[in-house]
């Protein structure tokens, strides 16, 4: 039986919600930096409309002036500091991308942008497959893309995560019902509800020990 790490979720969505930006959390190389810098540079092309945002996290935003491919002429990225409310930045996400190139185990922030209902656009490596369920959109990555490597992905192979947030900026219909697929999933790690299946389970475990256990033997 599988039980979900308990999140307290009620901490970390945002009121008064502004959805605004495509979001990167953590701009890392294991975070898919050079993923997010070609769909930075392709919707900067074709959709400079929407906005990106970037929010530091263990390390700033230095990283993005290093890569291959340069972001500098991108009029519509923009920076958050390092901040210790997650609901910061929540508020006014609009999609969560992570381009992950390492293998995720449980990710929080994926979690907690469904939370709030914004809508997740992940690689499938780890278990962020496993994170996102029935909600969110999954990608593959080519394998030649690694922290290690710091390949940058063509444009024709970050085409399908362009076209998912055209989609989700042009299509309110679509954009709803996803919103209203991350609350639903997010509801897995809800506290309470985790809290009651632990109980459940810790319950029937110590049971069967009971049953299991052996009469004494009183010769």
């Amino acid at each position: 039986m599988v039980i979900p790490y308990r999140i307290r979720l009620d901490r970390v969505i945002a009121e008064n919600p502004e959805p605004t930006y495509v979001t990167l959390v953590n701009p890392q190389p294991d975070k898919g930096l050079t993923v997010f810098a070609r769909i930075a540079l392709e919707l900067n092309e074709r959709r400079p409309d929407i906005p990106l945002l970037v929010v530091e996290g263990r390390g700033t935003s230095e990283p993005l002036a290093k890569l291959p491919v340069d972001l500098s002429g991108l009029a519509n990225l923009n920076r958050m500091a390092n901040t210790p409310d997650p609901r910061d930045f929540y508020r006014v996400s609009r999609a969560v991308l992570m381009p992950s190139l390492w293998r995720e185990s449980l990710c929080r922030v994926a979690v907690e942008a469904m939370a709030n209902g914004v809508p997740v656009l992940a690689s499938d490596r780890g278990a962020l497959p496993e994170t996102l369920g029935d909600a969110g959109f999954l990608f593959t990555l080519p394998e030649r893309c690694t922290p290690a490597s710091g390949a940058v992905p063509t444009a024709r192979e970050v085409a399908p995560w362009v076209a998912t947030i055209e989609r989700l900026w042009d299509d309110p219909e679509f954009e709803t019902r996803h919103r209203a697929l991350a609350r639903a999933e997010a509801k897995r790690w809800d506290w309470d509800c985790v809290a009651e299946r632990y109980q459940q389970f810790l319950g029937g475990t110590a049971l069967r020990l009971r049953n299991d256990e052996s009469p004494a033997d009183d010769r």
